[in-house]
């Protein structure tokens, strides 16, 4: 009998030790599960991770993703806070895995409370990895399936704190620190533990957003781009694939050429006009013969038409950059995450092709009907220069505003 007992206690003390080190070996724990353990003992500091610029990019560029497709009325663009970040560093190097004090989160500068997010991954590997620093941004927002935004509610036993903090609306500036620690138990391996600060810090149990069409109550003093509030002087930047290109900025591309003026079906053309040598211009109506180039100025088939200027009133943009407004920055067509830096590493936006040329502008005896149409070339051709020195001045003031 007491053969059998000590063969049954052998076997679930196996069973036991199997469990633990399952638990070892997976990538991640439950970080609300950590949260509930009592604090223990700061665990050994193995190294203070310092994050790198793209990493810090990555990560608000996630951030900023999630809080577009939330499609709110009042989502601020988020960026990042050194002055936060050397908070979640210096509290994260504690190896501690559980919340810092609200006294901790009270010690900003401009905010009087900030939120925070915990994350940690187990690894038994003699080599570090640092991959999750960006994963656990995915992983909190997650939560968002245990979420109902009718009720403000998480599912019954579910965490979903992590997800509304990142796309709480007022929510604008975000730090993160993580460090390598020793296991809990002595093993070989490691901790990786991060900490993301929020500023100013999210509030339990109320609505994270207001619903509405998105943008509709930013600041006067905002611009939408991608769903979200941005403003410069909050040191928001924008993203690297929205700054000036070739589809956003009076670019080659955007100014009047054969993909984005007006058609030839109502522009007085060549094959419509006579094309005899007595041009009634005047001395300063360019000529056929003083077109600066055939490939990149407005040909017979793009010239802006007599009904409209070559601009719109708020210039040429894509379908998804900013409306509300005549001055706002560059956007981007979709907003997706990325892994580049600032956009300073993008050439400002060329004038190599600004105002068009009358290479179309009728060659004929002059008639009343085409005098006419001359007046009005004339009259779009300056309104589409003003719109351009415009767009000149807001690029001008926005690569000032750059870091």
């Amino acid at each position: 009998m007491d053969s059998k007992l000590h063969v049954t206690f052998a076997v679930l003390l196996l069973l036991l030790a199997s469990f633990t080190n399952a638990i070892e070996w997976s990538e991640s724990i439950n970080a609300e599960e950590a949260h509930q353990r009592s604090k223990r003992s700061p665990d050994q500091l193995l190294e203070t991770v310092v994050l790198t610029q793209a990493e810090k990019d990555q990560i608000v560029a996630l951030h900023n993703k999630f809080r577009s497709d939330e499609m709110a009325s009042n989502m601020l663009a988020m960026s990042w806070d050194n002055q936060i970040a050397n908070f979640a560093s210096s509290y994260i190097s504690n190896c501690e895995f559980s919340h810092s004090s609200s006294a901790e989160r009270s010690r900003h500068s401009i905010f009087s409370y900030l939120g925070e997010n915990l994350g940690v991954t187990v690894s038994s590997s003699s080599t570090r990895s640092r991959g999750f620093i960006i994963r656990v941004n995915q992983l909190w927002y997650d939560e968002i399936n245990d979420y109902t935004y009718s009720i403000f509610t998480c599912a019954a036993g579910k965490a979903c704190g992590h997800y509304t903090q990142q796309v709480w609306a007022s929510t604008y500036k975000i730090g993160c620190g993580a460090a390598y620690c020793a296991r809990e138990n002595g093993g070989s391996g490691y901790q990786l533990m991060v900490a993301c600060q929020y500023g100013p810090g999210g509030k339990v149990g109320q609505p994270y957003n207001k619903n509405g069409a998105p943008c509709s109550e930013c600041s006067s003093a905002d611009t939408c781009v991608n769903n979200l509030c941005m403003n410069l002087a909050r040191g928001d930047v924008i993203p690297t694939n929205s700054t000036p290109t070739t589809t956003s900025t009076p670019t080659t591309s955007s100014t009047p050429t054969t993909s984005s003026t007006p058609t030839t079906t109502n522009t007085p053309t060549t094959s419509s006009t006579p094309t005899t040598t007595s041009t009634p211009t005047t001395s300063s109506t360019p000529t056929t013969t003083s077109t600066p180039t055939t490939t990149s100025t407005p040909t017979t088939t793009s010239t802006p038409t007599t009904s409209s200027t070559p601009t719109t009133s708020s210039a040429p943009t894509t379908s998804s950059a900013p409306t509300t407004s005549s001055t706002s920055p560059p956007t981007t067509s979709s907003g997706p995450p990325s892994t580049t830096e600032r956009p300073s590493s993008t050439p400002p936006p060329t004038m190599s092709s600004t105002a068009p040329t009358s290479t179309s502008a009728p060659t004929t005896d002059p008639t009343t009907g085409q005098c006419q149409a001359i007046q009005e070339y004339k009259e779009a051709l300056a309104a589409y220069q003003t719109e351009l020195r415009n767009w000149q001045n807001l690029f001008n003031a926005w690569l000032a505003a750059q870091p």
